[in-house]
């Protein structure tokens, strides 16, 4: 046994491999090259040594203290450093491959580039150590503490790291694929482009955490606490966020592609340009959730709580958005074609000129919706709640609108053509200027609705009720009105050339200048009528038709029609604030383009908005001058003043026209400035 009188010489010189030295004081000691593998160092003190290079291979020094030490480049492979203190020491380089360091205190030491292969940490002080670019492949470092550490290029595949807490760390290009992190801390960790792919970090906690361009392909984040994490730019294909936490995370940019999010809840992250076909969303709760132009095509949606979520320009393209809830949601030009929105509460949402061709709508619920130029052709809509909804200048060719309920809608200028509004309601809807050619109207709900100058030749309109309608110059030549009610209608000025009126009820409606011209009227009804006496009585008394009062010059009508020209004024004012409203929000569209630097003032657009702004101005000058005055004179109209009444209806049908075709013209401004930069 060497005491403590030995020289240090002495020491030096015969220290041995597989020697006996436990509990001795080798502080400070210069030992650099010396060879003591298997030796028994257990409870010594190499506080401040020099062990340089030396062979500590399969040594035991449990309980050892090695504070402040340098073991640059030591081989200590296959050592035992239980409740080891390794505190400040500097171990670059090192060789650890298959270390026993149960309990161990690494902090602050330095093991930058150091070997830990298959080393055993379990329970480890590692806190602000520093193990840039170290290899810790499949270590075991089960509930270790890494608080501030930096681990920046480590590899870490295959390692365990199962309940370890590292908060503040920093694995900046580390690799962790395949790395099992179950319930670990790591708030306000960074781990930018770090690999994760395949890793295991269910449950864990990681509040704050940067993985910006990371990579996390099919990894498994299963109930994982993520909130306020940036994501930005980060590969999550194919991950496992079921149940995840990700309030106010940051997914911009991010690929989701392929990953499940069932149930997870994104309150208030921001998903912007996020790439999520074919992810699974069911049930997720992402509530003013910012998704602006991101790619959901293919995802699953079904039942997940979406409420103003910001979708503006997203690519919903073939998702499945079933019983989901959009409350107030965003999805202003975005693509959900061939999408399935059965059952999808939708009331309140902004769907301007969204795309919804050949969409599955059925009982859905889009009350009090913008739905102005979305385009749904050939869409499901049938059983839907649209009532109060917005869709002016929509696209609903072919649409099946069956049994839809669309009571104080507005469809000005939108275009039904072959549109199936069977059993619909639309009672005291706005369908002027409407393009109905060829729709499918039977049994359809349409009182006291406006359809002044709509198109609805060879419509199918079996057993409508029209009741109190105004079709003020609208064209239903070619129609099949059978069974329809057209009582106390406005038919002045109406096409019903080659129309079929069979069974029809036309008491009480207004049939001045209406035009009859090959039209088949069979087992009708008339009377209480204004115009058309003459031909009525000539052509169609002895057809079965049925006359239950006198045919009367004077209008009694006329009074409640007075209220539908003011409906018609109220429109044509909301469409002068819809135009200046797309003016200005394409000027700020521009606006913000410009700071941006995209485009410089000298762009095409500045000078198009200038040019609306003159047309704005011009056209709602005239209008309030002609018409609002002439409005006024019409309020004071008498009974034989209908001439009068058609002609100032005929000029508010022209100024809606021309208010309409405007609009079109900004909007479509718009749609080529998005396209020019990217944005949509």
């Amino acid at each position: 046994m060497i005491t403590s009188a030995t020289s240090a010489s002495y020491m030096e010189e015969n220290l041995q491999p597989y020697g006996d030295y436990s509990g001795q004081n080798f502080e400070g000691r210069i030992l650099i090259n010396i060879n003591l593998n298997h030796a028994n160092l257990s409870n010594t003190n190499f506080n401040g040594a020099n062990l340089t290079n030396a062979n500590l291979s399969g040594a035991n020094l449990s309980g050892a203290t090695l504070r402040g030490a340098s073991l640059i480049d030591a081989n200590l492979s296959g050592a035992i450093l239980t409740n080891t203190i390794l505190r400040r020491a500097n171990l670059k380089n090192a060789n650890l491959r298959e270390v026993q360091a149960t309990n161990t205190n690494f902090g602050s030491s330095k093991l930058s580039n150091a070997c830990l292969v298959k080393a055993s940490l379990i329970k480890s002080q590692i806190r602000g150590a520093d193990l840039t670019s170290a290899d810790l492949g499949q270590a075991n470092l089960r509930e270790v503490d890494l608080t501030g550490a930096r681990l920046v290029e480590a590899q870490l595949c295959n390692c365990d790291l199962s309940l370890a807490t590292i908060n503040r760390a920093n694995f900046k290009q580390a690799n962790l694929e395949g790395a099992v992190l179950k319930e670990a801390i790591l708030n306000n960790s960074t781990m930018d482009r770090a690999n994760l792919n395949q890793a295991d970090l269910r449950e864990i906690e990681a509040r704050c955490v940067r993985l910006t361009n990371a990579t996390l392909c099919n990894a498994n984040l299963h109930k994982a606490k993520l909130r306020r994490s940036n994501f930005t730019g980060a590969n999550l294909e194919g991950v496992n966020l079921q149940e995840a936490q990700l309030h106010e995370a940051k997914l911009k940019e991010a690929n989701l592609q392929a990953a499940n999010l069932s149930g997870a809840t994104l309150t208030g992250a921001n998903l912007h340009n996020v790439r999520m076909n074919h992810a699974i969303l069911r049930n997720a709760q992402l509530h003013g959730v910012f998704l602006r132009c991101g790619d959901l095509s293919d995802a699953i949606l079904t039942e997940a709580k979406l409420d103003r979520i910001q979708l503006r320009g997203a690519k919903l393209c073939n998702a499945n958005l079933a019983k989901a809830r959009l409350k107030n949601a965003d999805l202003s030009f975005a693509d959900l074609s061939y999408a399935n929105l059965n059952e999808v509460e939708l009331e309140g949402a902004n769907l301007y000129r969204a795309v919804l061709i050949k969409a599955q709508i059925s009982n859905a619920h889009l009350s009090r919706c913008n739905l102005i130029s979305a385009n749904f052709n050939e869409a499901d809509l049938s059983n839907s709640d649209l009532n109060h909804s917005d869709l002016s200048r929509a696209n609903l060719t072919k649409t099946d609108l069956s049994a839809a309920k669309l009571i104080g809608a507005k469809l000005i200028a939108s275009v039904l053509a072959d549109s199936n509004l069977r059993n619909a309601n639309l009672s005291r809807t706005n369908l002027s200027d409407a393009y109905l050619v060829s729709a499918e109207l039977g049994d359809c709900e349409l009182r006291r609705s406006n359809l002044s100058n709509a198109n609805l030749s060879d419509t199918m309109m079996y057993g409508a009720d029209l009741a109190g309608s105004n079709l003020l110059n609208a064209d239903l030549s070619n129609s099949q009105l059978e069974e329809t009610h057209l009582n106390r209608a406005y038919l002045v000025n109406t096409n019903l050339s080659n129309a079929r009126l069979i069974n029809t009820d036309l008491q009480g409606a207004d049939l001045t200048r209406i035009n009859l011209s090959d039209t088949k009227i069979e087992r009708s009804k008339f009377g209480g009528n204004q115009g058309g006496k003459n031909e009525i009585l000539e052509r169609f008394k002895n057809n079965g038709n049925i006359f239950t009062g006198s045919f009367v010059e004077s209008c009694f009508l006329l009074e409640e029609f007075k209220s539908d020209i003011k409906d018609r004024f109220s429109v044509i004012g909301e469409l002068f604030d819809e135009f200046e409203n797309v003016i200005d929000f394409l000027n700020a569209e521009a606006d913000s383009l410009e700071q941006l630097g995209r485009i410089d003032r000298s762009n095409w657009v500045f000078d198009r908005i200038a040019e609306y702004k003159i047309i704005f101005a011009n056209s709602r000058r005239k209008v309030d001058y002609n018409i609002q005055v002439e409005a006024g004179i019409f309020l004071d109209l008498g009974e034989d003043d209908t001439e009068d009444f058609a002609e100032i209806l005929n000029e508010v049908s022209v100024a809606v026209k021309t208010v309409v075709t405007n609009i079109k013209m900004v909007e479509n401004c718009q749609q080529q400035l998005y396209e020019e930069n990217g944005i949509i």
